[in-house]
C-alpha cells in the first residue's frame, strides 16, 4: 500500500508530541545532536526527514536498505537532491573511503546543512562532494527560485496542499546538466544516480543522457507522476528517456515491474514510491 506524504507527516506528529513532550520534560529542545546508523547529525525535530532519522535511525529505511544490498564499496554516487544528506551520508559510508558521493543540492537552507552533516562525520567528509546547484536539462535554463526542501511536522500556511513541503530559496545555486556535471569533475565511473528532485526528474534526465548511455548507472528515483506535472512537464516523459537509454523498471527489491519493467504503476495525487531504473545487461 502506498501511503500519501501528508498522511504520513499526521501519522509522524503524532509520534512527536509524545518525543517533544518527554524531551521537554527532561529540558531538551527541538535540536537534537545524536548518533543514529553510526552516523553523526544535528537534527531538527520539527521536520519530517529529521525526525525519520531521529526515531528510526535512517529515512527512508527500505532505500537505505536496497542502497546495502546493490551498491559495492569503490563505487561513485551522485545524490541528486541531496537535501540536509539524509541519504548521502549512509551513501558515503556504504561506498567506504575508496568511493566517491557527489551530492547536490539547490536551496541554501537544506544546502547548509547538508555542508553541516558532512563536517560532523570527518570519516566520510573526505570523500563527499557536496554542490549547490540545481541540474536542468540546459545550462542556460532558468533558476528557479525556490523550491520545497522543507516538511514541517505542523503544516504551516503557504505549505504545498498534497505533499505539504514549504519552498526554500535557492539563493547562491548555480544551473547545469549532470553531463557537465561528471566532465567538469572529470569522473571515469558513475556506478548510481538517487534522484529526488520533486517534479524536476524530467529536467534532470534531459541532461543526463550522455552519462545514461555511457556510465549505465544505476539509478534511484522517487515515481511521483503529479508533482512533474506540477512542474509543467509530461510524467511520461521520464519513462521514455529511461527506456530510451537502455533502462526498466524495478522495485526496491529488484523485482521487474509489469511488462518486463517497461510500465510505471499508476500512483495517486500525493502520493510517491521509491523505484529502481536498472540498465539492460547488453545494449545489442
Amino acid at each position: 500500500m502506498i501511503i500519501r506524504t501528508k498522511t504520513k507527516i499526521k501519522i509522524a506528529h503524532t509520534a512527536q508530541c509524545f518525543v517533544m513532550s518527554a524531551r521537554s520534560m527532561l529540558g531538551r529542545g527541538p535540536i537534537a545532536h545524536c548518533r543514529r546508523g553510526g552516523l553523526n547529525w544535528r537534527l531538527d525535530l520539527r521536520e519530517g526527514i529529521d525526525f525519520s532519522v531521529f526515531l528510526l535511525g535512517k529515512f527512508e529505511p527500505s532505500v537505505i536498505n536496497a542502497y546495502r544490498r546493490l551498491i559495492a564499496p569503490g563505487s561513485t554516487v551522485i545524490d541528486i537532491g541531496a537535501n540536509i544528506g539524509s541519504h548521502t551520508l549512509p551513501l558515503a559510508a556504504q561506498v567506504g573511503a575508496s568511493g566517491r558521493v557527489v551530492a547536490v543540492e539547490p536551496t541554501l537552507y537544506a544546502f547548509e546543512r547538508l555542508v553541516e552533516h558532512i563536517a560532523l562525520n570527518p570519516d566520510i567528509a573526505s570523500h563527499v562532494t557536496p554542490i549547490q546547484m540545481m541540474l536542468m536539462g540546459s545550462p542556460q535554463a532558468k533558476l528557479a527560485t525556490a523550491i520545497e526542501s522543507s516538511w514541517p511536522l505542523e503544516t504551516p500556511e503557504g505549505a504545498h496542499g498534497e505533499h505539504a513541503g514549504v519552498a526554500k530559496a535557492t539563493t547562491g545555486a548555480a544551473v547545469g546538466t549532470l553531463n557537465d556535471l561528471v566532465a567538469n569533475l572529470s569522473l571515469d565511473r558513475v556506478d548510481v544516480v538517487k534522484l529526488d528532485v520533486d517534479g524536476y526528474d524530467v529536467e534532470v534526465l534531459r541532461g543526463a543522457k550522455d552519462v545514461l548511455t555511457e556510465f549505465r548507472p544505476i539509478v534511484f528515483f522517487e515515481h511521483s507522476p503529479y508533482v512533474i506535472r506540477e512542474k509543467g512537464y509530461r510524467a511520461e516523459e521520464l519513462s521514455e528517456i529511461l527506456q530510451s537509454a537502455g533502462y526498466t523498471f524495478h522495485d526496491l527489491l529488484g523485482r521487474p515491474l509489469p511488462n518486463g519493467g517497461t510500465e510505471l504503476p499508476d500512483i495517486e495525487t500525493g502520493a510517491g514510491i521509491n523505484l529502481l531504473a536498472l540498465p539492460t545487461p547488453s545494449r545489442g
